[in-house]
């Protein structure tokens, strides 16, 4: 398997989400077997997107959270800023205060390619979940957890 796709943990997660890929990556995984979603269908355990300019890039975050299933494993993937192919005004300032914002951290960063980065999220909001089976992060957001439902 290339070891880029081993680096994602992408096998054996399907379905995935993959949201905006470009073809360099399309063409990447075409080498596993897991059903790939670019349209939100599901909730999933995986889910990466591929964003080049920053005023998308909430509503694509947004997207991905509201299909999460607790421990999902989240991509958040924008041109590397010496990309020659992609210009974006995703800088790490930029990158910082989008997932500050989503109560996110991030806990691993890989290279794609030469022109992608993709950086791992995960949240860093208390476990409190409340009655409807959402967890409240510190900075008042919520997202859902799960229940028992």
């Amino acid at each position: 398997m290339n070891p880029i796709l081993k680096k994602l943990h992408i096998a054996n997660r399907g379905p995935v989400l993959i949201l905006n890929a470009p073809d360099e990556f399309q063409e990447l995984l075409s080498e596993i077997e897991v059903e790939i979603h670019e349209e939100i269908e599901d909730f999933y355990h995986y889910v990466q997107i591929f964003v080049q300019e920053a005023d998308e890039a909430e509503e694509y975050i947004k997207d991905a959270i509201s299909v999460m299933e607790p421990g999902a494993y989240f991509w958040f993937c924008y041109p590397k800023e010496t990309s020659d192919e992609f210009d974006t005004d995703i800088d790490k300032e930029v990158l910082n205060e989008l997932i500050e914002n989503f109560d996110m951290e991030g806990i691993t960063q890989i290279s794609l390619s030469e022109n992608w980065t993709a950086i791992r999220l995960k949240f860093t909001a208390d476990e409190d979940e409340d009655e409807d089976g959402f967890v409240a992060g510190d900075k008042g957001k919520r997202r859902f957890h799960g229940g028992d439902d």
